[in-house]
Order: C-alpha cells, then structure tokens, then sequence
C-alpha cells in the first residue's frame, strides 16, 4: 500500500499500487531511491532528485547573453 499519493503534471492523481525500496545505477553512481509501481504507466517516470544524484542534470552557474544573468539546469550528456 502506497504511503504518499503522487500528482501527475495536470495535477491528477496517479494510480499507485505500490511501493518498495531500490537501487538505481547509472554508470558508477547508485542511489537508494523509493520506486512507486504505478496502475497503465507507459514510459518509467524518474524524479528530479534521482536525476540529479545520478548524474543526468548538472547544475550550470552562470548563462551569458542578451538576457539577465540566472542559474539553471540543463541536461549533461549521456
């Protein structure tokens, strides 16, 4: 039995079924994550946490250009 309900990106809930405690790897990094088995999901979902303990979202500081000056991420290379 799920212990959170989970919104999807127009605010409807998403159908858990369940949950359970996993790893997740990619290349040489690991991290322990909660995975939520969902009701009829067709792609695997992957929050921004994991995203960013994995490896796939770097933090860029600094943006130049015609426009102001912002912090923002961007996705790294695979």
């Amino acid at each position: 039995k799920p212990t959170k309900i989970l919104y999807g990106p127009a605010n409807q809930v998403v159908p858990v079924m369940g949950e359970f405690k996993g790893t997740l790897q990619f290349k040489k990094r690991q991290e322990a994550q909660q995975i939520f088995v969902v009701e009829e999901l067709k792609n695997n979902l992957l929050g921004l946490l994991a995203i960013e303990k994995l490896g796939f979202v770097v933090q860029v500081n600094t943006i130049a250009g015609d426009f102001a000056t912002h912090k923002t991420k961007v996705l790294s290379p695979v």
